[in-house]
């Protein structure tokens, strides 16, 4: 968090020592381009903008995230008419955070006439409509062991949450958590589309609103008492919005005039 905080506080006294001592020029519509390399929540990706008048700007990017948290294990439930000595069967899950994202941004400076480091943004997300998700298959000792008892995957589930997900034909399991594909973004920063000299610097900081996240999966059963969501579904449900920070380091192509 300390470190955050001083990466957040030294990208606001960059920007704010090139606001005094740089003048921005009056650019006009596609008078000049920039190109920045972003870091932030929604990965690492690319960027470009341009002028549309002196105060409104067009930025097209993007970006790549992927995240694993490792595995955990989670008890396989078996049919209650079947009994299997010595068997406990257990099957790691992988959770992972994998999100692809577009973006169509207008950047508007409100001060100076439109020579400000401080910005408004709004605009759109786009991408797959997958947030995250978690998968699994059963070890080979297990599944040997039932086959023994007869015991096929479609009769064992394991439970994601508090939904019983049940096993495909190969013996694994899988579950999504869905999400809006086309997603409303807003925000502000600080920093300029297009920097006076050769390189700058932004700091931008805001929201994505991709709807009422669902848990998907082709395995998954509702009983005839839980056909409403679940209690994981009920608290993912209620993350609508996912925040956004994002340092971007900008390069202008072409010499104003």
């Amino acid at each position: 968090m300390r470190r955050f905080v001083f990466i957040t506080l030294l990208c606001f006294c960059i920007c704010a020592a090139e606001a005094k001592k740089l003048e921005a020029p009056s650019r006009t519509s596609f008078s000049n381009v920039s190109l920045g390399v972003q870091a932030g929540i929604s990965g690492y990706g690319i960027s470009a903008a341009t002028p549309l008048c002196s105060f409104l700007y067009a930025r097209l990017g993007f970006s790549y995230q992927s995240i694993s948290f490792g595995s955990f294990n989670q008890e396989v439930s078996l049919p209650t008419s079947v009994f299997v000595p010595g068997l406990t069967p257990k099957v790691a899950l992988k959770p992972k955070f994998k999100f692809p994202t577009g973006q169509l941004l207008f950047d508007f400076v409100p001060f100076r006439h439109g020579e400000s480091v401080f910005f408004l943004t709004a605009g759109l997300f786009f991408g797959g409509n997958t947030l995250a998700d978690v998968s699994g298959m059963l070890d080979q000792e297990s599944v040997d062991k039932l086959r023994q008892h007869g015991i096929t995957p479609d009769q064992v589930s394991v439970k994601i949450g508090d939904s019983p997900v049940t096993f495909s034909d190969d013996w694994s399991v899988a579950a999504s958590a869905h999400v809006w594909k086309v997603r409303p973004y807003v925000g502000f920063g600080f920093g300029r589309p297009i920097p006076v000299r050769r390189v700058g610097f932004r700091f931008e900081m805001g929201a994505a609103f991709h709807g009422k996240p669902e848990i998907v999966s082709p395995n998954l059963t509702w009983s005839d008492d839980n056909e409403k969501l679940s209690n994981a579904n009920k608290i993912i449900s209620k993350i609508r919005v996912l925040p956004q920070i994002q340092f971007t380091l900008t390069v202008r192509l072409l010499k104003d005039n």
